[in-house]
């Protein structure tokens, strides 16, 4: 679990998720992609949850 007083932010194209609350949120998104077949949609998802463990331990020292 991600411990921060302020929260972290993630510059790259597609940011990643940088709190546990983001990661949920975001595997939720990508879940009702797939449902209603938005491949635009899940395309983006899977590209910010890919490397997502190695950005979140750069900015907040805790990787999910």
């Amino acid at each position: 679990m991600l411990t921060t007083q302020t929260p972290a932010t993630c510059h790259h194209l597609f940011a990643h998720p940088a709190t546990d609350a983001d990661h949920d949120a975001l595997t939720d998104d990508l879940a009702y992609f797939r449902s209603i077949g938005d491949g635009a949609g899940i395309l983006i998802a899977v590209a910010r949850l890919t490397g997502a463990a190695a950005c979140r331990s750069q900015l907040t020292g805790a990787a999910r």
